[in-house]
């Protein structure tokens, strides 16, 4: 299955009321003025990253870089999307459809932080119950509309509330990530996860 496209993806969250980062789909060639204006215009640091993902997603406060960076993107045939930074604390929700007999299944929600650098998951202890369900909710509309049996939704906390930063429908499930860390806690099992994604592609 292929990720879902930012701009589709975007427009379904506006629909739903749910915050995302401001960001600008780079669909042409674009100079030094170009870039300044959307330098002006989205928080900095930037993050850009390729819409297919042929590239690695960079970090930047560099006008000069972030140029060169879309520019490469653009030669390899693919799409930048450059996102203005959102800062908070990161929480990720995964989700699976038809799972222990709810059409939305979410395991613990799970907090990340980094050590040694690399990310590290352990289930959430920040938020209250309220904050928690408020989180699910918005998950559950989300993933009722898009065509994946599971997806991972990451989002930001700040003083605006909660902001969706990223969706991955094709999140790696091995020891230590966090779908890993989020079922395990929940007591999931791979196989369970595995039959309920057969399940959703069998009811198709």
């Amino acid at each position: 299955e292929p990720e879902p496209k930012v701009d589709n993806l975007r427009r379904l969250l506006f629909q739903l009321g749910i915050q995302y980062p401001n960001y600008t789909i780079v669909s042409k060639q674009i100079g030094e003025a170009d870039m300044h204006d959307m330098w002006r215009n989205l928080h900095v640091p930037l993050v850009i990253k390729s819409q297919n993902k042929k590239l690695p997603t960079i970090f930047t406060y560099s006008p000069t870089e972030s140029l060169e960076y879309i520019k490469e993107i653009q030669k390899r045939n693919d799409t930048p999307i450059v996102d203005g930074e959102v800062r908070g604390r990161t929480y990720h929700v995964a989700a699976v459809s038809n799972l222990r007999g709810e059409k939305v299944y979410i395991p613990s929600i799970m907090e990340s932080f980094k050590k040694y650098g690399k990310n590290n998951f352990v289930r959430s202890q920040s938020l209250n119950e309220e904050e928690k369900e408020t989180l699910k909710k918005m998950v559950n509309s989300v993933h009722m509309h898009l065509d994946a049996p599971l997806a991972v939704y990451d989002f930001v906390k700040n003083k605006n509330g909660f902001v969706l930063v990223h969706v991955s429908t094709k999140p790696r499930y091995i020891p230590g990530s966090m779908l890993h860390e989020a079922f395990t806690a929940s007591g999931v099992t791979f196989r369970e996860i595995i039959q309920s994604m057969k399940n959703s592609v069998d009811i198709k």
